[in-house]
């Protein structure tokens, strides 16, 4: 094979073919998006921007891309974390290249992923959380919608793409559930307490007051940014918006799914509960989330089931 097409152009073919398999948005972005990547650092290094990369070209790419560094739009970035889910994208990637005759042969074929030390996200505190609630006092729309937002990822423990891609006629407000459309057209339902409720009510009768033409299309996202739907960035800047706020270290949402899965174990929610309630399907993904703050949990189990205390 003695042509190859270039990267940005495979990238765009793999993403319709994940679109034609039902894979979400958020999955889709992921992808391209390293394949971008890796394109810009092959671009940085002067080498050929085609689907022909070297092992060694990949490998370059990857441990930058763990490394820690200071971005272009001042943000930090570049960890393990980070390396493997590039890894873990061009795999796909090539694969995909490979599948479509475009490579013979996969170049990351019996590549190791990158080592990630085992270190799960921290949970976050109340005292943060209330902290982030208090810089949303006030009654405008944008205030009452990410006061909601953030009581919804807590109360559901939500992926943010399944958060973004909820709509109106998902909701049931008296009911206290919403509809969640989670990986692979995975449909669950998901739970709120009485104070989400109580926030999306305020919420959404600000947006009847100021845009009711909104609530008319049911199929309209959940969530109404300015230029229209909020969308997967525009989340994430919400949240980076209300910490900077409140005085706090930036979070990122994922941390509030890990908060959500210590809080409901701290409960007592059994695995098999948690696994519904949280959209896993293996018991795997369930033993990742479960090791932020176990010990603390262990503690406490101990002191509750104490013998010592019984006799």
């Amino acid at each position: 094979m003695s042509t190859y097409l270039s990267i940005d152009r495979m990238s765009q073919s793999m993403a319709r073919t994940l679109r034609a398999e039902g894979k979400s948005p958020a999955t889709v972005d992921s992808y391209c998006l390293s394949a971008r990547l890796l394109d810009e650092f092959l671009e940085a290094r002067g080498e050929p921007r085609t689907v022909n990369v070297t092992r060694d070209a990949i490998r370059d790419f990857l441990y930058e891309q763990g490394t820690r560094r200071k971005l272009p739009n001042g943000r930090m970035g570049g960890s393990p974390g980070t390396a493997l889910v590039r890894y873990k994208s061009l795999q796909q990637f090539f694969k995909h290249c490979v599948n479509e005759d475009e490579l013979g042969s996969n170049p990351m074929a019996k590549m190791e992923p990158p080592s990630v030390p085992d270190k799960p996200p921290a949970i976050v505190p109340d005292d943060v959380l209330e902290k982030l609630l208090k810089s949303r006092k006030a009654k405008t729309v944008q205030a009452l919608r990410d006061t909601a937002l953030l009581r919804m990822f807590l109360d559901t423990g939500c992926r943010r793409g399944e958060v973004v891609g909820m709509t109106l006629a998902d909701l049931d407000l008296d009911g206290q559930t919403v509809v969640v459309k989670g990986k692979g057209s995975h449909i669950r339902v998901a739970v709120f307490g009485h104070k989400t409720a109580q926030a999306l009510d305020r919420y959404l009768r600000a947006v009847e007051k100021e845009r009711p033409a909104w609530l008319a299309n049911k199929d309209a996202g959940l969530w109404m940014g300015q230029q229209g739907r909020l969308q997967v960035s525009g989340v994430e800047d919400v949240l980076h918006k209300m910490c900077d706020d409140a005085g706090v270290p930036r979070l990122h949402w994922h941390q509030l799914r890990h908060t959500w899965a210590h809080s409901m174990m701290s409960a007592g929610a059994s695995e098999g509960e948690l696994m519904t309630l949280g959209g896993w399907k293996s018991r795997t993904m369930l033993d990742v989330y479960g090791r932020s703050n176990r010990a603390e949990r262990a503690v406490a189990t101990a002191k509750r089931l104490s013998i010592g205390d019984r006799v």
